[in-house]
């Protein structure tokens, strides 16, 4: 019961204090709760021991170190030899190519559920052409849709085939962000998915027959007038083969 009511402490000491600075170290033990108020998480975490760390609550249990509140429902590599698709999954997906269109910006969902530095957003070409890329973040705006840019690269080449790479080191807090391409030129990139089902985390769901998933959201943007800062409002939502851009990941 002790060790209940600290973590209930606890997740009301997160909600009430989550823009302040200090770190909430909690210790359960038949001593009673010990309430530590520091600037940092223990340097030595024991058993019961109830932290936050930033807007999440790790515990210390059978010798680990575990998130409980805020914690990931999805979780990947932070390694830079990893490169994350971050809404490649499904039975149906597969590795494939689908070439660009120009003057088309095209945003995927990223889900973040806990804090993650993005080390580097990244395009395979498998087939060269005429012409450039960027690469995109955007935040979602609320409602499922990209909202307001986060970076965006400069002009990447696609005349040569091989990993096109932006170099980021953004920090993101746990919620729903989304990856983009904006094309000028033709170039063929890796792919994800299956044309008939698609292959992204259900965020965008069906149409009204319950039919044609969608995995995307996809825009007309001339790209000589630039990477827009905000998402353009009307874009189509989209299914089927979506493009592979790859996130390296890192702890903050």
């Amino acid at each position: 019961m002790r060790f209940l009511n600290n973590l209930i402490l606890a997740a009301k000491l997160l909600i009430n204090g989550a823009s302040g600075n200090a770190k909430v170290c909690i210790k359960a033990d038949s001593t009673g709760a010990a309430l530590n108020l520091n600037n940092a998480a223990p340097s030595s975490p024991q058993e019961g021991d109830i932290w936050r760390s930033g807007s999440e609550i790790y515990a210390r249990v059978s010798g680990r170190s575990l998130p409980m509140i805020g914690a990931p429902g999805i979780e990947f590599a932070r390694r830079s030899d990893r490169y994350i698709v971050p809404y490649y999954w499904g039975q149906y997906t597969s590795l494939t190519t689908l070439q660009g269109s120009a003057d088309r910006l095209r945003a995927y969902p990223f889900i973040v559920s806990r804090a993650v530095k993005v080390v580097s957003i990244n395009v395979y070409v498998s087939g060269a052409a005429s012409g450039w890329i960027r690469l995109a973040l955007y935040n979602d705006n609320g409602t499922g849709y990209p909202g307001s840019l986060i970076t965006v690269s400069s002009d990447i080449s696609v005349t040569t085939m091989g990993l096109k790479t932006h170099t980021v080191n953004q920090t993101l807090a746990p919620g729903l962000y989304w990856l983009a391409v904006h094309f000028f030129g033709l170039p063929t990139l890796r792919a994800v998915g299956n044309a008939t089902y698609g292959m992204a985390f259900p965020i965008l769901g069906f149409d009204s027959t319950l039919q044609n998933p969608a995995n995307g959201w996809d825009a007309t943007v001339i790209y000589s007038n630039g990477t827009p800062t905000v998402f353009p409002s009307g874009a189509t939502a989209v299914g089927g083969i979506a493009y592979a851009i790859a996130v390296v990941l890192d702890n903050p």
